[in-house]
């Protein structure tokens, strides 16, 4: 297929140039170089799975949510910062003292 009215359909998964989508959604994914773009939610069914966020414009927001299981959030920099929040292994602090609280699981009386 080629041209912006040209498209190649199987059942109802209908691809157009870039995009594959369904007859009532055609543009659910689009491929460039290089990127995946998905035009609504994504879903994903297996044990492990790896998400990366990057926006350019607008107000770049990301929401993980789980309904089976935990949620894990790794940074591969060596610690998380959530608004002003601070996360290294067991320290939370802010980005100029970052280890105002350390979690532990013994106690000290």
């Amino acid at each position: 297929a080629g041209g912006s009215g040209d498209y190649v359909q199987v059942e109802t998964v209908k691809i157009t140039d870039n995009q594959i989508g369904s007859t009532g959604d055609a543009d659910l994914i689009t491929l460039t170089d290089n990127n995946v773009k998905v035009d609504g939610a994504l879903e994903l069914s297996v044990e492990a799975a790896t998400i990366s966020h990057t926006a350019s414009s607008g107000t770049p927001t990301l929401t993980i949510s789980s309904s089976n299981g935990p949620v894990s959030v790794q940074s591969t920099n060596d610690h998380v910062d959530i608004e002003s929040v601070r996360f290294t292994g067991a320290q939370i602090g802010l980005s100029g003292d970052v280890d105002i609280m350390t979690l532990s699981t013994s106690s000290n009386e």
